[in-house]
């Protein structure tokens, strides 16, 4: 009877590991890619095995300083922090995490949003410089920095807003009829049922208002004087952050996010190509053909889903990195200076 119950335990845990994302990882749907060297483009390095974890509200790569963060599955409740050289690809350290987490890097430090709290870690070392607790306002995600401080929503339907230096923080009431996300010289920009506006936080006075009849959910950039987009549907609006006015809008099939430097827009397409474009007008700079196929997708937004198509710009080095969710690849390119 003893034999039977082992045996009946060993069964069901090659059952289980046949289904969690990690072994599925071994089996990815396509061959992992190699890139040739072009004339803009270099492939720095590529690293395989690595699924990013899938969550458009969660974002899962960012970087600084050289350093670029990825979230990658481990199982379906468990999942790991890795801080990789940008250069060269080479491990800096690791932690391993519960889902879902989303994060963000600011300065010298990586901030992670969990349940219930935000964590501070160094950038460099992958060692806890602070946690703080916010009880009952549930999965923190969709988070953004903007100068010294942090913008989250969360699960309860609170706006979190911390301050970086201080450490003080502040939350919105429940369930805003709105989406927030940053606040700026006494401006808040947000999302309602009118479009994108901007309005006075003191008097509440609407500034200006861009209508975008689709919804938004990924965190909008903020770069110099401009409001970059990216909508539900794939298309990207560019506005000018003083007045609202509609720079240049792109309908395409954006699939990833859309990253940027000071100058340029990044981002994968539906049809396997790497976009770059130049952030003034969104008239494109570059391409670079990575799938001769369009990219395989299952679902983003599953549970289930083998990775996820995210990047991340390192203005510092000139370089991109990109998860390739269908061959479970992690990879960095340097750019040249156009």
């Amino acid at each position: 009877m003893k034999q039977r119950f082992t045996l009946i335990l060993i069964v069901i845990t090659i059952l289980c590991t046949s289904c969690s994302p990690a072994s599925r990882i071994e089996s990815c749907k396509v061959p992992e890619r190699n890139i040739a060297a072009t004339p803009n483009f270099k492939l720095l390095w590529s690293e395989s095995n690595i699924s990013v974890h899938s969550d458009p509200l969660n974002p899962s790569l960012d970087g600084l300083n050289s350093t670029v963060f990825a979230v990658i599955y481990k199982t379906y409740t468990s999942s790991q922090i890795m801080a990789l050289d940008v250069r060269s690809g080479e491990m800096k350290w690791q932690r391993n995490v519960n889902l879902p987490v989303t994060i963000v890097a600011s300065d010298t430090s990586l901030y992670m949003g969990s349940y219930d709290t935000l964590h501070e870690y160094d950038s460099q070392t992958g060692n806890v410089v602070r946690e703080t607790n916010f009880p009952n306002i549930g999965n923190i995600y969709n988070m953004f920095v903007n100068d010294q401080t942090l913008y989250a929503l969360s699960s309860s339907g609170q706006w979190l807003i911390y301050n970086l230096e201080d450490n003080t923080s502040e939350l919105s009431e429940r369930f805003l009829p709105y989406t927030p996300f940053i606040t700026d010289n006494g401006i808040l920009y947000l999302r309602d049922s009118e479009g994108f506006k901007a309005t006075k936080i003191e008097t509440g006075e609407t500034l200006w208002r861009q209508p975008i009849d689709e919804p938004i959910n990924l965190h909008p950039l903020f770069v110099d004087n401009m409001i970059i987009i990216l909508s539900e549907t794939g298309n990207i609006y560019a506005l000018d952050k003083e007045s609202g006015n509609l720079i240049w809008k792109l309908g395409t099939n954006v699939l990833s996010n859309v990253a940027a430097d000071t100058s340029r827009l990044f981002f994968l397409t539906k049809d396997g190509y790497l976009k770059v474009l130049d952030i003034g007008d969104g008239q494109e700079l570059q391409n670079l053909q990575i799938s001769s196929t369009p990219f395989s997708v299952n679902s983003p937004r599953s549970d289930i889903a083998i990775g996820v198509y995210n990047i991340w710009a390192d203005s510092q080095d000139q370089t991109v990195i990109f998860s390739l969710g269908d061959s479970c690849q992690l990879m960095a390119l340097k750019l040249d200076n156009q």
